[in-house]
């Protein structure tokens, strides 16, 4: 018998409008109803991946010099969320 898994994955890619990585941009990851936050950054191709349990999400993506973006996200165990962003610059 295999363990259940009870982890989801929340994975994606950072980019400027002019599709060029945004290496080091910051995801923060804050369970809706709580204050449990989870952080990382992107690596040098604008990618990122975290495991988080399940439950809804309000992802936060910053950039230096980029405008924040934000958006609500289910994480699923035993699932993959995809969030592809496209950072506007900051006027």
């Amino acid at each position: 018998l295999a363990a259940k898994t009870t982890i989801g994955v929340l994975r994606g890619l950072i980019r400027s409008f002019a599709s060029e990585p945004l290496e080091a941009a910051e995801v923060t990851a804050v369970e809706v109803g709580s204050r449990k936050a989870t952080q990382i950054k992107a690596d040098a191709e604008g990618e990122f991946e975290v495991e988080l349990p399940p439950g809804r999400y309000r992802v936060t993506i910053r950039a230096s010099g980029y405008r924040t973006h934000t958006r609500n996200m289910k994480i699923a165990a035993n699932n993959v969320a995809i969030l592809n962003v496209d950072l506007r610059l900051r006027f």
